[in-house]
């Protein structure tokens, strides 16, 4: 809440307050875990969304603590976090903002996170841009696959995997990754509902519309203020 305006940080503030979001915590990754104790100095060629260009690497002197050092390191410990602020946070979430091209279910990171979630029984919500962008996406959603997600480091993949199980585990990740998303209840199936019940009303409408201009050419002096009688 600090701004370099405070009469703009004091705003906000009262804003907050006045929808009762004041004292709201949120854990996000990119701010919560010490990107410089671990992959700062290497940007390993991503690129910045909005410039296009490969993001700078830092020189800071911090350790960097990888996977090879698991007990120090920050990345590979999300299942635990999540217990614990349920634990310790009885009304904590999880919120799921899905980008636009649903790249969020190629990161091997956000599936895991996504079913470990599932699997400390946290609330889940999931934020789309649009149901057009969801009905552009749900092939690629049936097709998710946690060992072909990628991940910026391959080690951080390989150790996902490997706390997952064996293959026999992996398959069952996949179809539970499935329910989650698409099954009976699932996070996306209302949208999915909601979706299909438009498109159905649309099919309803362009043929009601389709008969009144037939109707119309075959009798230019029909009253067509009600195509339904028509």
């Amino acid at each position: 809440l600090r701004s370099p305006d405070v009469s703009d940080g004091e705003e906000l503030k009262e804003q907050l307050y006045a929808h009762g979001a004041l004292h709201w915590q949120y854990w996000i990754c990119a701010f919560c875990i010490n990107q410089h104790a671990s992959i700062c100095g290497n940007s390993m060629g991503v690129l910045d969304t909005v410039t296009q260009k490969v993001l700078p690497s830092c020189d800071c002197a911090t350790p960097k603590y990888l996977n090879d050092q698991p007990i120090r390191c920050e990345m590979n410990k999300f299942d635990d976090m999540m217990a614990y602020l349920h634990r310790e946070c009885p009304k904590f979430l999880q919120v799921v903002a899905i980008d636009l091209e649903f790249m969020i279910f190629s990161r091997a990171w956000c599936v895991a996170e996504l079913v470990q979630a599932d699997a400390s029984h946290l609330e889940q919500h999931m934020m789309i841009h649009s149901p057009s962008a969801l009905e552009k996406n749900t092939g690629q959603l049936k097709s998710i696959q946690v060992q072909n997600c990628s991940a910026s480091r391959e080690e951080d993949k390989l150790a996902i995997l490997a706390k997952i199980g064996a293959q026999d585990d992996v398959d069952k990740f996949n179809q539970r990754l499935q329910q989650i998303l698409l099954g009976n209840g699932g996070l996306l199936a209302d949208w999915l509902d909601g979706q299909k019940l438009l498109q159905e009303v649309g099919a309803i409408s362009a043929r009601a519309k389709a008969r009144v201009e037939e109707a119309s050419k075959a009798q230019p002096n029909l009253d067509v203020s009600d195509p339904w009688e028509i």
